[in-house]
């Protein structure tokens, strides 16, 4: 289903050296859930490490706040939680958080806009089958662009100069069988410190139950005592068929939705 057969090779561990980081997050926290040791310890070695934040993070479930409230306060949050993990201001989108699904094409063209503009070696958004909605959509987006031949560096009028390989990463969803595991033990300090600027969807849901997933995932890097992040990478040319085969097993994995004026 997603270009991998039935393997028991160990997952790679090593942090490959490339000069541009792109990630997508869905919401405001996804950031650092996912990926932010990883993205920490790029910044660290010099690379370019740029941000995006789908939605506006306005449908936390408990926060009682106005919505423009929320939303505001997210946004602050992301930006201190980036700041901690030594990368720059995230750019928003803004889109409507839990509604991702009915703004499909403006978020490809956000997202082809943002690629196009930061020409990432590396592209990390949520892993094809991540349970939440928003994430998903996100993966549709990319293939949507992928389906257009929107990267493709044989097309002249893409601007994109290499096609980034793709690494999905898990937030509400682990995955089975990771094929890279990053130590981010050196630089945990930072991700819980970030975690902990989150405020807004730490009334929601326990934050830190990310580093108990976290540890768990340092099995492959030492022996447990650490903490590590785990991706599939997928070749992104190969993600429309990707998906297309998940829905062909387990159905539609965004609800069919008409785009809203």
């Amino acid at each position: 289903m997603l270009d991998r057969g039935p393997t028991t090779r160990r997952p790679l561990l090593v942090l490959p050296s490339v000069p541009r980081v792109l990630a997508i997050a869905p919401h405001p926290d996804d950031e650092t859930i996912g990926c932010g040791g990883t993205l920490a310890r790029f910044a660290a070695v010099g690379a370019t490490v740029e941000v995006v934040l789908v939605t506006d993070g306005g449908a936390t479930l408990t926060a009682r706040r106005a919505t423009q409230t929320i939303r505001s306060q997210r946004r602050e949050e992301a930006r201190a939680a980036c700041g901690i993990l030594g990368l720059g201001a995230p750019r928003c989108l803004g889109l409507p958080d839990g509604e991702v699904g009915a703004h499909l094409p403006q978020l490809a063209q956000a997202l082809q806009e943002a690629i196009l503009e930061v020409q990432p070696d590396l592209l990390l958004a949520p892993w094809v089958l991540d349970a939440h909605p928003d994430h998903r959509a996100v993966s549709h987006a990319l293939a949507h662009l992928v389906s257009q031949g929107r990267f493709d560096p044989e097309v002249a009028d893409t601007a994109l100069s290499r096609v980034p390989e793709l690494w999905g990463y898990e937030a509400h969803t682990p995955i089975p069988l990771p094929d890279r595991v990053i130590d981010i033990t050196e630089v945990l300090d930072r991700k819980q410190a970030a975690l902990q600027v989150h405020t807004t969807a730490g009334r929601a849901f326990e934050l830190s139950a990310a580093l108990a997933l976290n540890q768990w995932r340092s099995l492959a890097t030492r022996a447990g005592l650490g903490a590590a992040e785990a991706f599939l990478t997928q070749p992104l040319p190969k993600l429309p068929a990707c998906i297309d085969r998940a829905e062909q097993a387990l159905g539609p994995l965004i609800e069919p939705r008409v785009e809203r004026d």
